[in-house]
């Protein structure tokens, strides 16, 4: 597969469409605080006892593998499964809000990549995180994510780039779509 290369723009782009996307989206209520911190150091903690819920946005020119990251953590599961009747469990909250979230990175991608597909979530044990380098990223960039001040996930970002990509998003110009339906 030929490999591309990703300009530092474009890659500060997607790093910032993330942490906006993550900030609206992974949240049960709107008035609850996500705040995004990006890992230096690239730890992402006991991957044994983790489970990463996967999305893919792909185009002609790259793929984006947004991972997150979800500890076996009391505090994580208390926010993302409340334990009532009929409520969905962690994992499922966090799929549901992973879908948003990269469903709004997708939407931003749009004026810039019209040709873009998003996969749905899919799940994977922890482990299998350890093989990003498998799929010869060009960037790898990793984050904390603290969501009402007590549940904290990772969540690493994948970019491959299969031909030159260069672009540089501003949010002034993009607005919020957030609920619509798209018909394929």
């Amino acid at each position: 597969m030929t490999t591309g290369t990703l300009s530092s723009a474009a890659c500060s782009s997607l790093e910032r469409m993330f942490t906006r996307a993550a900030t609206a989206h992974l949240r049960l209520d709107a008035e609850h605080s996500v705040t995004v911190t990006p890992l230096r150091d690239g730890a992402v903690g006991n991957l044994a006892h983790q489970r990463v819920v996967v999305f893919t946005i792909a185009s002609f020119r790259f793929r984006l593998v947004v991972l997150f990251h979800v500890p076996d953590d009391p505090a994580v599961k208390a926010y993302f499964n409340p334990q009532e009747a009929g409520k969905p469990t962690a994992i499922e909250s966090i799929s549901e809000l992973g879908n948003l979230c990269c469903g709004a990175i997708n939407r931003d991608l749009i004026p810039s990549f019209p040709c873009l597909a998003m996969s749905s979530p899919y799940l994977l044990d922890g482990p299998c995180a350890g093989f990003i380098d498998d799929l010869r990223p060009q960037q790898v960039s990793r984050f904390t994510v603290l969501v009402h001040g007590t549940a904290q996930l990772h969540a690493t970002l994948c970019i491959c780039a299969y031909a030159d990509v260069d672009f540089n998003t501003s949010f002034e110009d993009v607005a919020d779509t957030c609920g619509e339906l798209e018909m394929f």
